[in-house]
């Protein structure tokens, strides 16, 4: 298959603007977004889907980093993937062998963002330098650096993919059959590396329940995805109301000892808020469009003050409404680009308190203080529920569509995860605003019976699609002569599916899962492991 140059133009735009999602928090940097997109690109959408799936589970633990480092970029199979994929269909290449192929690129994009995370640190001194001269325009500017940087060097990454496309059948012509055969059968075992990774990090010993019912459900009950989702937050929604009903007993007899006298004080409380709000600068568009700027949080993200440029850009046409002079501007700037690292979705909490703070003459070093203090503790909430609960629980329903050739997979992911990121933000702002720091002791509790449930789900529907996604199945058989010259064959398959269906990617992922979980081992070594695995097994005749 041919690439036209228009194409490969269009592959570069979308994997630009696709890469960019990983600085926004936008999900579309997930191998089931781009490979969709071009799928379309290209004209062959159910190749595109099919090999998004595959992509997807098998990186299903992006964002895990385990023993020390940083895993490979989805960017990898999402774009290079697919069009390997697409254009070497004819030729014995299906999504299976395109995604052990396209492992190296992934590798290689990942050390890129390393390099501009680092080339990116070099410029915090010339935002400094703009604020200290008063260009606001130039800080404004800087501030989205490495978010151009990402665009950037997307698009040189897809444009380079498609245009090489042609270099690239010719290399991969040239691997023999029984690798390309073997390859294949790494690739179909993949999937277990991700389903361990993001099992590795939401298993918690109350959740193995979860985890054989999902492989119940799956193996014996033979459930579709969504089938298997709805059966585990039927289960995890009974165990959340009788743990509130428990909860709300213990409430209910505290609460009777002490509601009189703090009621009062409470509303008390919210009348003087409102009461002084009233007299504010600041609106409540103000706190809800410093809310949405969170999504800038990373646009200047670097290793020197990591979210801390992006915080800046945030809050900044806040404080240019409370700060008329520029040199109170220039300042109140420059005392915000100091270190900060949180999760984008719950930095309203922060920067709602923070300007609450502001607008009641709270001293800049209290303010220092409470947004130091609030950064770890929103960092674990945001990223257990954000990247181990909800991203796993709709990318996987998604894969599961996009398996099936619909493009409602892809779409279904990013509108069901961005829907409740940009509500997170809204909710998070809102509550900053009016509870104050009470709201951290608040949230704490509310996220963790959340984030509960969604694990709860989120390891049901996981351990069910290991059943279906990691395929491994030997063709051994035993053969045996019987009289009258008879053979009989009873193969080993249908033996392990007597005892437990689909038993082999079970105790794959298992071990996968040991590697992770106890022996530390890191993603290359779990990727190294696999690829060798299914290249010496297939072609021993072990694994088909």
């Amino acid at each position: 298959m041919e690439i036209t140059l228009i194409q490969c133009i269009l592959i570069g735009i979308w994997s630009g603007v696709c890469f960019t999602g990983m600085l926004f928090g936008t999900f579309t940097n997930r191998c089931l977004v781009l490979s969709a997109g071009v799928g379309v690109i290209l004209g062959d959408l159910p190749t595109a889907l099919a090999m998004g799936a595959v992509g997807e589970l098998a990186f299903l633990g992006f964002g895990v980093s385990q023993g020390g480092s940083v895993p490979p970029n989805p960017l990898g199979p999402g774009i290079i993937g697919t069009i390997i994929a697409v254009t070497m269909k004819g030729q014995g290449i299906d999504p299976g062998s395109a995604l052990a192929l396209s492992f190296p690129f992934a590798v290689a994009i990942q050390f890129l963002i390393t390099a501009i995370y680092t080339v990116s640190t070099t410029l915090t001194a010339g935002i400094g330098k703009a604020l200290k001269n008063g260009n606001f325009v130039k800080f404004r500017l800087l501030a989205n650096v490495t978010l151009i940087i990402f665009l950037i060097s997307g698009f040189c990454i897809g444009f380079a993919g498609a245009y090489s496309a042609k270099g690239l059948q010719n290399l991969i012509g040239l691997i023999p059959g029984w690798l390309s055969t073997g390859l294949g059968v790494a690739g179909n075992m993949l999937p277990a590396i991700g389903f361990a990774m993001i099992l590795s990090v939401m298993v918690k010993k109350k959740y193995i329940p979860y985890v054989l019912i999902g492989y119940l459900a799956a193996a014996y009950l033979k459930l579709t995805v969504i089938g298997i989702a709805i059966l585990g937050t039927a289960i995890a929604l009974l165990e959340y109301f009788r743990r509130e009903a428990a909860d709300g007993e213990r409430r209910q007899e505290r609460d009777e000892t002490l509601q009189g006298g703090r009621a009062d004080v409470e509303n008390e409380g919210i009348r003087g808020a409102h009461a002084r709000s009233l007299s504010k600068i600041l609106t409540v568009r103000d706190y809800r469009k410093t809310a949405l700027r969170a999504y800038f949080l990373q646009s200047a993200f670097n290793y020197g003050n990591y979210e801390g440029t992006g915080y800046a850009y945030i809050m900044y046409p806040a404080l240019r409404k409370l700060y008329q002079e520029d040199e109170q501007l220039k300042e109140a700037l420059q005392d915000n680009m100091e270190f900060f690292c949180t999760n984008p979705n719950f930095t309203p909490i922060i920067t709602s308190l923070h300007l609450v703070m502001l607008e009641n003459g709270t001293p800049p070093e209290e303010i220092k203080s409470i947004k130091r203090a609030l950064m770890g503790p929103l960092a674990g909430i945001g990223d257990s529920l954000v990247q181990f609960c909800l991203a796993p629980l709709f990318s996987t329903i998604g894969a599961s569509l996009a398996r099936d050739g619909m493009i409602l997979g892809p779409v279904f992911f990013l509108l069901a995860q961005n829907c409740c990121l940009v509500s997170l933000k809204l909710l998070s702002g809102s509550w900053g605003y009016r509870l104050g720091t009470s709201i951290v002791e608040s949230l704490h509790s509310k996220m963790e019976q959340v984030s509960d449930v969604a694990g709860m789900i989120g390891v049901t529907v996981i351990a069910g699609l290991t059943v279906n996604f990691v395929k491994i199945t030997t063709p051994l058989a035993y053969t045996a002569s019987l009289s009258g010259g008879e053979v009989s064959s009873v193969y080993i398959q249908n033996m392990l599916d007597a005892v437990a269906p689909n038993l082999l990617p079970v105790l794959y992922t298992g071990l996968i899962f040991y590697l992770i979980k106890v022996r530390k081992w890191n993603v290359y070594r779990l990727v190294g492991l696999t690829v060798a695995a299914g290249i010496a097994l297939s072609a021993l005749g072990i694994i088909g």
